[in-house]
Protein backbone atom coordinates (compact mmCIF):
# COMPACT_ATOMS: atom_id res chain seq x y z
CA UNK A 1 0.00 0.00 0.00
CA UNK A 2 1.11 3.59 -0.82
CA UNK A 3 1.66 6.33 1.84
CA UNK A 4 -1.17 8.60 2.88
CA UNK A 5 -0.90 12.13 1.40
CA UNK A 6 -2.21 14.72 4.50
CA UNK A 7 -3.02 18.06 3.48
CA UNK A 8 -4.00 20.72 6.12
CA UNK A 9 -3.86 24.56 6.42
CA UNK A 10 -3.39 26.32 9.23
CA UNK A 11 -3.14 30.59 9.93
CA UNK A 12 -0.47 29.45 12.58
CA UNK A 13 3.50 29.77 12.03
CA UNK A 14 4.95 26.86 13.51
CA UNK A 15 3.75 23.45 13.22
CA UNK A 16 5.25 21.72 16.87
CA UNK A 17 1.83 22.13 18.66
CA UNK A 18 -0.66 21.76 16.17
CA UNK A 19 -3.22 18.53 17.45
CA UNK A 20 -2.90 17.12 13.91
CA UNK A 21 0.89 17.36 14.00
CA UNK A 22 1.38 15.89 17.37
CA UNK A 23 -1.38 13.05 16.84
CA UNK A 24 0.54 11.57 13.22
CA UNK A 25 3.70 11.79 15.41
CA UNK A 26 2.89 8.52 16.59
CA UNK A 27 3.04 7.18 12.97
CA UNK A 28 5.27 5.59 11.20
CA UNK A 29 6.60 8.52 8.20
CA UNK A 30 6.02 5.73 5.43
CA UNK A 31 3.05 5.40 6.17
CA UNK A 32 1.96 9.09 5.53
CA UNK A 33 3.08 12.45 4.16
CA UNK A 34 2.08 15.59 5.83
CA UNK A 35 1.79 19.12 4.20
CA UNK A 36 0.54 21.92 5.99
CA UNK A 37 0.49 25.07 4.48
CA UNK A 38 1.07 27.38 7.48
CA UNK A 39 0.10 31.67 7.79
CA UNK A 40 -2.69 30.74 5.99
CA UNK A 41 -4.83 33.34 4.57
CA UNK A 42 -6.42 31.56 1.47
CA UNK A 43 -9.72 29.76 0.85
CA UNK A 44 -9.32 25.92 1.62
CA UNK A 45 -10.48 24.79 -1.70
CA UNK A 46 -8.00 26.88 -3.41
CA UNK A 47 -5.44 25.07 -1.06
CA UNK A 48 -7.33 21.41 -1.48
CA UNK A 49 -7.17 21.41 -5.47
CA UNK A 50 -3.33 22.07 -5.99
CA UNK A 51 -3.41 18.60 -4.77
CA UNK A 52 -5.76 16.87 -6.96
CA UNK A 53 -3.60 16.33 -9.91
CA UNK A 54 -2.54 13.13 -12.04
CA UNK A 55 0.99 13.56 -11.32
CA UNK A 56 0.14 12.73 -7.74
CA UNK A 57 -1.22 9.36 -8.87
CA UNK A 58 1.73 7.80 -9.37
CA UNK A 59 2.69 7.57 -5.31
CA UNK A 60 -0.70 7.77 -3.91
CA UNK A 61 -3.84 6.12 -3.93
CA UNK A 62 -5.15 8.44 -1.00
CA UNK A 63 -5.43 12.30 0.00
CA UNK A 64 -6.90 13.03 3.34
CA UNK A 65 -7.98 16.53 3.53
CA UNK A 66 -8.44 17.43 7.58
CA UNK A 67 -8.38 20.66 9.70
CA UNK A 68 -5.29 21.76 11.56
CA UNK A 69 -7.17 20.85 14.83
CA UNK A 70 -8.24 17.25 14.29
CA UNK A 71 -6.45 14.86 16.85
CA UNK A 72 -6.80 10.65 15.90
CA UNK A 73 -7.15 8.47 18.92
CA UNK A 74 -5.88 5.31 16.91
CA UNK A 75 -3.38 7.24 14.33
CA UNK A 76 -1.61 4.26 13.73
CA UNK A 77 -4.61 2.49 12.19
CA UNK A 78 -5.43 5.67 10.25
CA UNK A 79 -3.64 3.92 7.27
CA UNK A 80 -5.40 0.51 7.44
CA UNK A 81 -8.87 2.28 7.81
CA UNK A 82 -8.62 4.32 5.16
CA UNK A 83 -7.29 1.55 2.57
CA UNK A 84 -10.72 -0.04 3.72
CA UNK A 85 -12.53 2.58 3.20
CA UNK A 86 -12.31 3.32 -0.26
CA UNK A 87 -13.08 -0.21 -1.52
CA UNK A 88 -16.38 1.04 -0.86
CA UNK A 89 -16.27 4.99 -1.12
CA UNK A 90 -14.90 7.06 -3.36
CA UNK A 91 -15.01 9.90 -0.86
CA UNK A 92 -14.35 8.77 2.82
CA UNK A 93 -15.93 11.57 6.29
CA UNK A 94 -16.44 11.26 9.77
CA UNK A 95 -19.86 12.36 10.08
CA UNK A 96 -22.71 13.32 6.96
CA UNK A 97 -25.99 12.56 6.48
CA UNK A 98 -28.10 10.73 3.32
CA UNK A 99 -30.66 13.16 3.45
CA UNK A 100 -30.78 16.87 3.95
CA UNK A 101 -32.89 19.32 2.24
CA UNK A 102 -31.44 23.11 1.86
CA UNK A 103 -32.51 26.09 3.97
CA UNK A 104 -31.69 28.26 6.58
CA UNK A 105 -29.68 27.81 8.21
CA UNK A 106 -27.42 26.15 6.05
CA UNK A 107 -25.36 23.52 8.42
CA UNK A 108 -25.55 20.16 7.42
CA UNK A 109 -26.61 18.89 10.33
CA UNK A 110 -28.71 21.18 10.50
CA UNK A 111 -30.23 20.86 7.37
CA UNK A 112 -29.99 16.95 7.25
CA UNK A 113 -32.83 14.81 8.58
CA UNK A 114 -32.95 13.71 11.83
CA UNK A 115 -33.55 10.30 10.82
CA UNK A 116 -30.49 10.09 8.07
CA UNK A 117 -27.50 11.03 10.06
CA UNK A 118 -24.26 8.55 10.36
CA UNK A 119 -21.07 9.21 12.11
CA UNK A 120 -19.74 10.44 15.39
CA UNK A 121 -17.25 13.26 16.30
CA UNK A 122 -15.57 13.96 19.89
CA UNK A 123 -14.72 17.05 20.88
CA UNK A 124 -13.32 18.49 24.44
CA UNK A 125 -16.00 19.73 26.78
CA UNK A 126 -15.74 20.83 30.51
CA UNK A 127 -12.41 19.25 29.94
CA UNK A 128 -14.17 16.23 29.19
CA UNK A 129 -13.89 14.08 25.82
CA UNK A 130 -17.27 14.17 25.16
CA UNK A 131 -19.03 13.05 21.59
CA UNK A 132 -22.12 13.55 19.10
CA UNK A 133 -23.32 10.64 17.35
CA UNK A 134 -25.46 11.43 14.44
CA UNK A 135 -26.04 8.14 13.44
CA UNK A 136 -25.21 4.57 12.59
CA UNK A 137 -21.59 4.13 10.27
CA UNK A 138 -20.66 2.54 7.74
CA UNK A 139 -23.34 5.14 5.89
CA UNK A 140 -23.49 6.24 2.74
CA UNK A 141 -23.98 9.92 2.35
CA UNK A 142 -25.20 13.03 0.04
CA UNK A 143 -23.27 15.85 2.56
CA UNK A 144 -20.35 14.87 5.11
CA UNK A 145 -18.58 17.75 7.34
CA UNK A 146 -15.34 19.01 6.17
CA UNK A 147 -13.22 18.35 8.75
CA UNK A 148 -11.94 15.28 7.70
CA UNK A 149 -12.72 14.39 3.93
CA UNK A 150 -10.34 11.99 2.22
CA UNK A 151 -10.60 11.13 -1.43
CA UNK A 152 -9.78 8.14 -3.40
CA UNK A 153 -7.20 10.20 -6.25
CA UNK A 154 -8.05 7.97 -9.22
CA UNK A 155 -11.50 7.88 -8.80
CA UNK A 156 -12.46 11.78 -8.16
CA UNK A 157 -10.19 12.62 -11.26
CA UNK A 158 -11.99 10.32 -13.58
CA UNK A 159 -15.08 12.23 -12.50
CA UNK A 160 -13.08 15.77 -12.77
CA UNK A 161 -14.04 16.41 -9.17
CA UNK A 162 -12.71 19.04 -6.80
CA UNK A 163 -13.34 21.51 -4.40
CA UNK A 164 -15.94 24.13 -4.81
CA UNK A 165 -13.80 27.30 -4.69
CA UNK A 166 -16.79 29.82 -5.04
CA UNK A 167 -16.72 29.39 -0.94
CA UNK A 168 -13.33 29.74 1.12
CA UNK A 169 -13.68 28.12 4.11
CA UNK A 170 -17.68 28.29 5.05
CA UNK A 171 -20.07 25.81 2.83
CA UNK A 172 -17.23 24.56 0.73
CA UNK A 173 -17.65 21.30 2.39
CA UNK A 174 -21.14 21.03 1.89
CA UNK A 175 -20.93 22.31 -1.79
CA UNK A 176 -18.19 20.06 -2.80
CA UNK A 177 -20.03 17.22 -1.56
CA UNK A 178 -23.50 17.75 -3.11
CA UNK A 179 -21.19 18.60 -6.42
CA UNK A 180 -19.44 14.90 -5.79
CA UNK A 181 -22.83 13.23 -5.47
CA UNK A 182 -24.09 15.04 -8.52
CA UNK A 183 -21.49 13.59 -10.72
CA UNK A 184 -22.24 9.88 -9.43
CA UNK A 185 -19.26 10.01 -6.76
CA UNK A 186 -19.87 7.06 -3.75
CA UNK A 187 -19.65 9.62 -0.49
CA UNK A 188 -19.77 7.60 3.00
CA UNK A 189 -18.66 7.84 6.71
CA UNK A 190 -16.04 5.59 8.60
CA UNK A 191 -15.59 4.48 12.14
CA UNK A 192 -12.34 6.28 12.26
CA UNK A 193 -12.09 7.68 16.26
CA UNK A 194 -10.89 11.36 15.89
CA UNK A 195 -11.15 14.57 18.33
CA UNK A 196 -12.08 18.10 16.84
CA UNK A 197 -10.43 20.46 19.10
CA UNK A 198 -12.49 23.34 18.21
CA UNK A 199 -15.49 25.27 19.19
CA UNK A 200 -16.92 25.66 15.73
CA UNK A 201 -19.42 28.23 14.41
CA UNK A 202 -20.05 30.52 17.33
CA UNK A 203 -22.72 33.22 15.97
CA UNK A 204 -24.73 32.91 12.78
CA UNK A 205 -24.46 36.82 12.70
CA UNK A 206 -20.60 36.60 11.62
CA UNK A 207 -20.37 38.32 8.50
CA UNK A 208 -18.36 36.23 6.14
CA UNK A 209 -20.49 33.24 7.46
CA UNK A 210 -24.02 35.43 6.54
CA UNK A 211 -22.82 36.10 2.80
CA UNK A 212 -21.61 32.29 2.65
CA UNK A 213 -24.70 31.38 3.51
CA UNK A 214 -27.19 33.45 1.43
CA UNK A 215 -24.31 32.47 -1.87
CA UNK A 216 -25.06 28.56 -0.83
CA UNK A 217 -29.16 29.02 -0.63
CA UNK A 218 -29.12 30.89 -4.02
CA UNK A 219 -26.51 28.25 -5.88
CA UNK A 220 -28.11 25.06 -4.60
CA UNK A 221 -31.68 24.72 -3.40
CA UNK A 222 -34.19 21.57 -2.97
CA UNK A 223 -33.70 17.78 -1.58
CA UNK A 224 -30.75 15.22 -1.75
CA UNK A 225 -30.77 11.74 -0.79
CA UNK A 226 -30.22 8.20 -1.22
CA UNK A 227 -32.64 5.56 -1.34
CA UNK A 228 -33.18 3.37 1.13
CA UNK A 229 -30.59 4.17 3.25
CA UNK A 230 -32.25 6.03 5.88
CA UNK A 231 -32.78 3.52 8.93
Amino acid sequence: MKPILIISATQKSKLKNLPLVKSLNKISKKDYNLKVITKNKQGLPLIYNKFLNKTLVKNYDIILFVHDDVSFHKPKLLKKQLYEAIEKYDIVGLAGASKIKIQNSSLWHVMADKTCGSGCIWYISDNKLQSTLFGHFPKQCVVMDGLFLAVNLKKVLEKNWKFNENYKFHHYDIASCLDAFNKNLKLGTWPIKATHLSSGLLSFENKEWKESNNKFLQEYGGEYEINNVCD
